[in-house]
């Protein structure tokens, strides 16, 4: 048995477009950081630095959120957090 709604989707797309087929998929993003051994080394070398820090000093554009998830492939570490402990 299909989801609630499913034919009522098909129907629309039918309506929408005159045929039911399928819709061309979406490539995947490339991957910013291609190579693994110079972001490792670049780590090392830059390791006291936020990921914001790191982001602009990467050869390439990326954002701090692409270094964050670099490190975490890597499983290298999580950076520091600037922000102040809360405290009680």
């Amino acid at each position: 048995m299909s989801e609630p709604g499913v034919i009522d989707l098909w129907l629309k797309r039918k309506a929408a477009t005159g045929c039911l087929e399928p819709t061309a998929r979406v490539e995947a993003p490339q991957v910013k950081i291609q190579n693994w051994e110079a972001f490792r080394a670049f780590d090392e070398q830059y390791r006291s630095k936020t990921q914001a820090e790191m982001a602009k000093l990467w050869t390439s554009d990326v954002s701090r959120r692409t270094i964050s998830r670099a490190l975490k492939t890597m499983a290298l570490r999580e950076k520091k957090d600037l922000r102040l402990p809360l405290t009680r």
